[in-house]
C-alpha cells in the first residue's frame, strides 16, 4: 500500500507540474490578431443576408443543409497594419469551399473537395491555414461553401486573421496540452503493446495489458484528430475519418479490457453488452467504408451506445464492490477506466449542449479528455507495476517451496526425491553416466557422543568437502542419514577413478566407506 501511495503522488506531482508547464510555456504572438466575427454577408439559395454574426450563423440556417446546398458568406478584411505573411485560420466542416479575395480582381486563394462532393464521397473536417497578399486590406473575402451531405454544418467557427507565424504557433499553443497528451499516448500505447508482445507467451496474466495498450495508441490518435492538431500534416478528410474509426474503436477496445479484469468475462449479462456495444460500432466503420452512410451520421447511436456501456460498467463496479471479487490491481485498473469514461461521458454532455444552445468551447474541454486519458495510462502503469511486483513475489514463493521439496535442508544437496526423478529423467536418454554411492563413517558415534547439533556440522563440513571433488558439471545429492550420491555424465571409468583418487585426496581427514560406481549402462563396480 506504501508503493501505491508514493505511486500516486507521484502522478498528481507529474500532473502539477505538467499543467503548471503549459501555463509556463506560452507563445507571446508578434502581430495583431483579430477574429473575423461581425459584418458578414450570407447568401443561401438566392437570399441574402446583411450584417451577420459568424457566430449567429445557426439562427440565419433555420432549416438543414442539403447536399449541393451552397451557402456564401463575404465580409471586408480590416488592416491590421504591417504584419509579415498575413493568413486567416479557417475551419471547413462536411464540405467543398472556394476562398476567394475580391479587389481590382479577383484573385482565388484556396480551393478544395469539390471533385469529392460531386462524386458523393465522404468529406471532412478540417482548418486551413490561406495566405492573403501583402495589400489585403479593404479587400472583400468570399468564402463559397458547398454542402457535401444532409445537415453538413450548422455553425461556423470564428476565422482568425493575422501573420501567418502567429496563427500556426497560436493555435499550436491553445492545444499543447492535448497535443502533448495525445504523443505521449501514442508513444507509450506502442512501447507498452512491445513489451507485452515480448513476454506475452511467457508470461501469464497479461492479456489485459495487450488490449489496453492497443487502447492507448487509439486515445492518442483520437484525441489528437478530435482537437484538429493534426491538421498540420494530415489531409481534412484522413483526418476526420481517423477521428471517428478511432473513436468508435474506444468502447470495443474499453470493453476487451473490462473482460480481461476480474471476472466479468463470466457475467451473462456483460457479454451481451459486450458483443452488441461491439459490434454496433464496427459495423459503422464498414458502413462507412462501403459508402452506405457515413460515420458522422451515426454520432448519435454511437452516444446512445456509450451511455449504455457507462451504466453497465457502473453496475458491475458496485456489485464487484459489494462481493469483494476485485483484487487490489483490478480495483486500480477499474478506478482508472470509470475517470475516464466519465470524461468521455462529460465531454458527450458538453458537446450535445454546445449543438442545441449554441455554446462555445471553454479552456475546460481542452483539459477534460486529455486529463482522463492521462489518469487511465497512469492506472495501467500502477497495475503493470503491482503485476511485476506480485509476479516477483510469486516467483521467489516458488522457488522457496521447491528448494524445500527438492533440495537437503542442511547440506543444500539435491535431496532423495530430487535424486529420483533426476535418475529418471536420465534413463530416458542415450548419455553415458556413472553413479558413485558414497557412505559417511562415523556419523552415528559422533551423534550419540557430542549430539546431533555436532552431527550436523559434521555432515555440513563433509558436504563442503564434497562438492570441492567435483566440478559444476557433476549432480551431488544426499539421500538421507550418511547415504551421499555422485552421478557423472558423459565421462569414463578411467576419469571415474581419478576423480575419486582426487576426492580421497581432498577429503583424507574425513571418513568415507561404502564407496561404488555404476559406469555406462547398468554396470556396477564396487570400488
Amino acid at each position: 500500500m506504501r508503493r501505491v501511495k508514493f505511486l500516486i503522488f507521484s502522478a498528481l506531482t507529474a500532473l502539477m507540474v505538467l499543467i503548471l508547464c503549459m501555463y509556463t510555456i506560452t507563445y507571446e504572438q508578434e502581430g495583431t490578431v483579430a477574429y473575423l466575427t461581425d459584418g458578414w454577408t450570407v447568401t443561401r439559395n438566392g437570399q441574402i443576408y446583411e450584417d451577420v454574426d459568424i457566430q449567429d450563423l445557426s439562427d440565419v440556417l433555420t432549416t438543414p443543409l442539403e447536399r449541393g446546398d451552397v451557402i456564401t458568406l463575404s465580409t471586408m478584411l480590416p488592416d491590421l497594419g504591417d504584419i509579415g505573411f498575413p493568413a486567416i485560420l479557417y475551419k471547413t466542416q462536411y464540405c467543398a469551399f472556394r476562398i476567394t479575395l475580391d479587389g481590382d480582381t479577383s484573385t482565388e486563394l484556396l480551393s478544395g473537395e469539390h471533385d469529392a462532393v460531386e462524386r458523393g464521397d465522404f468529406v471532412g473536417s478540417s482548418y486551413h491555414l490561406v495566405s492573403l497578399p501583402v495589400d489585403y486590406a479593404g479587400n472583400r473575402l468570399t468564402v463559397e461553401l458547398t454542402a457535401s451531405d444532409h445537415g453538413a454544418f450548422s455553425g461556423i467557427e470564428t476565422p482568425l486573421m493575422g501573420s501567418h507565424h502567429d496563427l500556426e504557433y497560436g493555435f499550436l499553443n491553445r492545444n499543447l496540452y492535448p497535443l502533448a497528451i495525445s504523443i505521449f499516448l501514442v508513444i507509450f500505447g506502442g512501447c507498452f503493446l512491445f513489451i507485452t508482445l515480448l513476454f506475452y507467451s511467457s508470461t501469464q496474466g497479461v492479456k489485459v495489458q495487450l488490449f489496453a495498450s492497443v487502447l492507448y495508441i487509439d486515445l492518442g490518435i483520437w484525441l489528437l484528430c478530435y482537437y484538429n492538431a493534426a491538421f498540420l500534416f494530415i489531409r481534412g478528410d484522413m483526418m476526420t475519418q481517423w477521428e471517428y474509426v478511432s473513436l468508435y474503436l474506444i468502447i470495443p477496445l474499453s470493453l476487451q479490457v473490462l473482460a480481461c479484469i476480474g471476472s466479468h468475462r463470466e457475467n451473462r449479462m456483460f457479454r451481451i453488452i459486450q458483443i452488441v456495444c461491439t459490434a454496433l460500432p464496427l459495423s459503422f466503420i464498414v458502413l462507412h467504408f462501403v459508402g452506405v452512410i457515413y460515420m458522422n451520421r451515426l454520432l448519435f447511436i454511437y452516444h446512445v451506445i456509450c451511455l449504455v456501456s457507462y451504466i453497465a460498467f457502473i453496475i458491475l463496479g458496485i456489485r464487484d464492490l459489494r462481493r469483494g471479487t476485485l483484487t487490489r490491481s483490478d480495483g486500480i485498473q477499474m478506478l482508472g477506466m470509470f475517470l475516464f469514461a466519465t470524461a468521455i461521458i462529460l465531454d458527450m454532455v458538453i458537446y450535445l449542449l454546445q449543438r442545441r444552445m449554441g455554446l462555445t468551447d471553454t479552456l475546460f474541454l481542452s483539459y477534460l479528455l486529455p486529463t482522463g486519458a492521462l489518469l487511465f495510462a497512469f492506472s495501467q502503469l500502477v497495475n503493470y507495476f503491482l503485476f511485476i511486483s506480485e509476479s516477483y513475489a510469486r516467483g521467489k514463493e516458488y522457488d522457496a517451496l521447491a528448494r524445500m521439496a527438492y533440495e537437503d535442508s542442511l547440506t543444500d544437496l539435491a535431496n532423495r526425491t530430487r535424486s529420483e526423478r533426476y535418475m529418471e529423467a536420465l534413463s530416458e536418454t542415450e548419455a553415458d553416466y556413472c553413479v558413485i554411492s558414497l557412505d559417511l563413517n562415523g556419523l552415528k558415534e559422533v551423534n550419540d557422543s557430542f549430539g546431533h547439533v555436532a552431527g550436523d556440522k559434521y555432515l555440513k563440513e563433509f558436504s563442503t568437502a564434497f562438492r570441492s571433488c567435483f566440478d559444476d558439471s557433476a549432480f551431488l545429492s544426499r539421500l538421507g542419514g550418511d547415504e551421499f550420491m555422485v552421478v557423472l555424465r558423459r565421462t569414463t571409468p578411467e576419469e571415474v577413478d581419478s576423480a575419486q583418487a582426487h576426492g580421497g585426496a581432498g577429503c583424507h581427514e574425513r571418513p568415507v566407506s561404502g564407496l561404488s560406481q555404476e559406469c555406462g549402462r547398468g554396470l556396477r563396480v564396487q570400488a
